[in-house]
């Protein structure tokens, strides 16, 4: 890994410019988003440049996950001037947003329809804390309270159809 100066950051900016209006047409044709881009590529690189003034210790995908760049950017700047060791470290860093989580409890729960299970199961399987877990529990449809500590699984669509067919008809 070659030390990165105020040059190669320079360089590397200019490098991206270069390639992004050429393929634009024109400096003022270039893309919001590949301006944006192109702005986290260099603040990342100077965050680079940053680790290695303090010695390079610890993990470089680590302490640029410290200031919010996206892995898209993470991997290209640890491709191109860590190495590769590295790059297997971006692929397993890439966080899971908390959307996915419950998206993910919530398709287990439709996997799992009826089935009695403990709330331990539950946090299991989301990935969150025991109280968060709770907390979703109590007001989701997917889980119906048998007694304390025990939950069955339920298909919040069906009990509201269930319920207006009740409700129709009684």
């Amino acid at each position: 890994m070659k030390q990165i100066t105020d040059t190669i950051v320079e360089d590397y900016q200019a490098e991206l410019w270069r390639s992004a209006t050429e393929r634009a047409g024109s400096v003022y044709r270039v893309p919001q988003d590949e301006m944006q881009r192109i702005g986290e590529l260099v603040r990342g690189l100077y965050v680079l440049q940053t680790w290695q003034q303090r010695g390079s210790q610890g993990s470089a995908v680590r302490f640029l996950n410290e200031y919010s760049l996206s892995s898209g950017v993470i991997e290209t700047l640890v491709a191109g001037f860590v190495g590769k060791q590295a790059l297997a470290e971006v692929k397993e860093s890439a966080s899971v947003k908390r959307a996915d989580k419950w998206k993910a409890l919530e398709t287990w729960a439709k996997n799992n329809l009826y089935q009695e299970v403990p709330t331990e199961k539950i946090v299991e399987v989301a990935g969150f804390s025991y109280q968060t877990v709770l907390n979703y529990i109590k007001t989701s449809g997917y889980f119906k309270q048998i007694k304390r500590g025990l939950w069955e699984v339920r298909d919040p669509k069906e009990d509201r159809l269930r319920a207006k067919l009740k409700e129709d008809n009684g």
